[in-house]
């Protein structure tokens, strides 16, 4: 089994080292090149023993990559010992020069706690090209493929503030990840859901993230940190303006500064969080603003964005082409917003004390950043939200 297990492996390394392209409307240049893909060359454990008073402790590279692919692994019986443990960075970790493969996939997510004591992450680079003909798939890429965990919050709400206790004692049991900081990121991927730190986060915790400069460059959902939040908490998140977001794609995809999308049927909370990237995106249907592009939760799900502040600029650019079917069948008619784009109607979505000093640009025939730069087809509650910014094409 163990045999098997180092092939499978070796075929995800093959799938995420395929070369990438330029993006027509991008220029790629700022990607780096890179040779092969990071391994656990030289690793055969971590010190400590994953617990709260003694973590695994990672590093280097080899070491970051050694978790990837304990917890990406087929057998149960090679991960169980990695699996909803606790880890902490005790350096910076330079992951330039090599291909990054995430931690943690859709069937085997990562579960546990990591803390990157504020240390950085330098040159994660991700580069996916689909095959010729290929169609867009629920591969979540980043730092970490998939977070989840077992542990849903009933509530994110108290009256008109978020209920800061209810999360804290929630994010003692669920996933976790925190205090992370990163630098020259390049990423750029067709085809899938991405964000710097994680693809896709359920029932995750994430605190005190930073993304500090480089690109993220998708063909299909992104956010500057979060591709998708399911359940999830985001809390003390922000991006800087040396760092862009950009999307290249036929349609139907969200795109934010801080998150992508909100999806399926947990409580989901953006809170005290500041965007200043840049967002921009050439396509032909799409969400994007710059705290969160979509929500598109199951209800009564309830989604909250408390406290945030976008400064970066937020555009669209439509491509006249033809459509063609998302991995969910949806159209989003084109938002760029400040804050939230579209929220698809849910009555159970509160966005409040937010403000948006950042340039909204809509060049399609759509308009942009209705009311007032901060979301636009929102049902549920806007309270206490102020838009500074430039709006062009309303």
């Amino acid at each position: 089994m163990e045999k098997e297990n180092k092939v499978l492996f070796a075929l995800m390394l093959a799938v995420f080292a395929i070369v990438a392209c330029a993006f027509i409307m991008f220029d790629d240049g700022d990607v780096s090149a890179t040779d092969g893909t990071w391994s656990s060359e030289g690793v055969t454990s971590l010190s400590g023993e994953g617990t709260v008073t003694n973590p695994y402790k990672i590093g280097t590279a080899n070491e970051l990559a050694f978790l990837a692919e304990k917890i990406n692994a087929v057998e149960a019986k090679v991960e169980a010992k990695y699996v909803g443990k606790h880890y902490v960075l005790v350096s910076d970790i330079n992951l330039a020069g090599k291909e990054w493969v995430p931690i943690g996939t859709e069937y085997m997510p990562f579960k546990g706690v990591f803390d990157g004591k504020n240390h950085k992450i330098v040159g994660l680079t991700i580069k996916y090209v689909l095959p010729e003909g290929g169609k867009a798939n629920k591969m979540y890429m980043g730092l970490f493929g998939a977070t989840s965990s077992d542990a849903a919050i009933d509530s994110v709400l108290n009256g008109y503030e978020p209920d800061m206790q209810k999360i804290i004692d929630w994010s003692k049991k669920c996933a976790v990840l925190k205090n992370i900081v990163f630098t020259d990121v390049g990423i750029s991927v067709e085809g899938q859901t991405v964000g710097a730190l994680v693809g896709k986060a359920t029932n995750t915790y994430i605190d005190n993230v930073k993304v500090e400069s480089g690109s993220l460059k998708t063909m299909g959902n992104s956010g500057g940190v979060v591709g998708f939040l399911s359940g999830s908490v985001v809390i003390n998140v922000s991006t800087e303006d040396k760092y862009t977001v950009g999307t290249v794609a036929k349609g139907g995809y969200s795109i934010g500064g801080i998150v992508g999308a909100v999806r399926d049927n947990g409580n989901s909370a953006i809170i005290n969080s500041t965007n200043n990237a840049k967002v921009e995106v050439y396509i032909t249907s799409a969400s994007a603003a710059g705290i969160l592009g979509n929500i598109a939760a199951d209800e009564p799900a309830s989604t909250l964005v408390y406290g945030c502040v976008n400064n970066g600029e937020v555009s669209i650019q439509e491509i006249k082409t033809e459509l063609k079917d998302t991995d969910d069948g949806k159209y989003l008619d084109n938002s760029a917003t400040g804050i939230v784009g579209h929220s698809n109607g849910q009555q159970n979505t509160s966005i409040i004390n937010c403000t948006n000093n950042g340039k909204i640009i809509n060049n399609s025939d759509s308009k942009a950043g209705s009311l007032a730069g901060i979301s636009k087809y929102t049902a549920g509650l806007i309270s206490g939200c102020v838009n500074n910014g430039e709006i062009i094409g309303d």
